[in-house]
């Protein structure tokens, strides 16, 4: 579904440029991008004030205003790996902006839940878990929507 796009080139360009961490988060980034999301490049700051603040991974450059990767599905802006300065700096899988900030997590499994509520209380924006099956789920429906289609 994805490489049918009349745009998958400049799609495929895009992705490069995420690092994706599992691959589940690479998953969900192709079920994007064959959910016929648009690509963009925007600085995520430009859409609306964050309570965090965008930092590379090194946590030593502010970079809430450089343009990132993002796709956008249905009015909604999303960002794949965008790095937070936190008490310390971190790394969520997805930023999500449709009016307002939210956060999607992808766990895997074996996944180490200790850390998640205090992470989430510094993150400061509503964090969404995702799991293996609940992605999975998202695709095969895709899967079968197109087919019907």
């Amino acid at each position: 579904m994805a490489r049918s796009r009349r745009d998958f080139d400049l799609c495929m360009h895009l992705c490069h440029r995420i690092s994706c961490e599992s691959w589940l988060e690479c998953l969900h980034l192709l079920y994007v991008v064959a959910s016929g999301a648009q690509p963009c490049l925007l600085a995520p700051a430009r859409l609306d004030h964050l309570p965090q603040t965008i930092v590379n991974d090194t946590g030593r450059q502010f970079e809430g205003l450089s343009p990132h990767p993002c796709f956008v599905l249905d009015g909604c802006f999303i960002f794949f790996q965008v790095s937070l300065a936190l008490s310390k700096t971190a790394r969520v899988d997805v930023l999500r902006w449709d009016g307002r900030w939210t956060v999607l997590e992808i766990d895997g499994k074996g996944h180490d839940f200790q850390n998640d509520r205090r992470r989430a209380f510094e993150v400061a924006i509503p964090v969404r878990r995702l799991d293996e099956s609940e992605l999975l789920d998202l695709c095969g429906s895709l899967v079968r929507y197109r087919k019907a289609g």
